[in-house]
């Protein structure tokens, strides 16, 4: 062991110093990293629908959504999409076209499904509000995306992806965010 090595730190030759404070570095930037990517979804729940930025033709055909809901004791599921999202096609499949979704959906589900273009596309005036609230509501724009807007109007869980689950996946993330 050389003698810059036995004497501490303060001693250590400037390599080695580069190598503790860049290690230091990237353990703390992983660390944000995680709290980023784990601590907007909980920051993004349980917000009224007031409190987003919303179109006003848009945030008047929610407030009929969840006013339905609420006369029916049901929950709003925004369901977000688009074109050629391979993810999006395999939960439409195996999860929404199922019979147990669709019976499920049809008693507890004000259900509101949005496609959008494919990012290359512009998307028309008409899926602009929608597109603005899909935004606010996941940062890293993930499909699917799916969000529980219970009947007080308020955003209560967020999903976006689609790892294989089945039926029954869905419908108790619903029933545990949704009442």
């Amino acid at each position: 062991m050389s003698e810059d090595a036995k004497a501490g730190p303060e001693k250590a030759p400037s390599r080695v110093r580069f190598w503790i404070v860049f290690g230091t570095m990237v353990v703390l930037a992983y660390a944000y990293a995680i709290s980023v990517i784990f601590a907007p979804a909980e920051e993004r729940v349980n917000r009224s629908l007031d409190s987003y930025e919303l179109d006003a033709g848009f945030k008047a055909m929610l407030q009929t959504k969840v006013s339905e809901a609420e006369q029916s004791d049901r929950a709003v599921l925004l369901y977000y999409s688009m074109v050629g999202c391979s993810p999006c096609r395999a939960l439409q499949d195996n999860v929404f076209a199922s019979e147990e979704w669709k019976a499920f959906a049809k008693k507890k589900l004000v259900f509101r499904k949005h496609i959008f273009p494919l990012f290359t596309d512009k998307p028309s005036p008409e899926q602009m509000p929608d597109l603005q609230f899909f935004m606010q509501l996941d940062e890293e724009l993930a499909y699917p995306l799916l969000a529980v807007v219970s009947a007080e109007g308020v955003v209560t869980s967020l999903m976006s992806g689609y790892g294989g689950e089945n039926a029954d996946y869905y419908i108790d993330w619903v029933k545990r965010n949704g009442w």
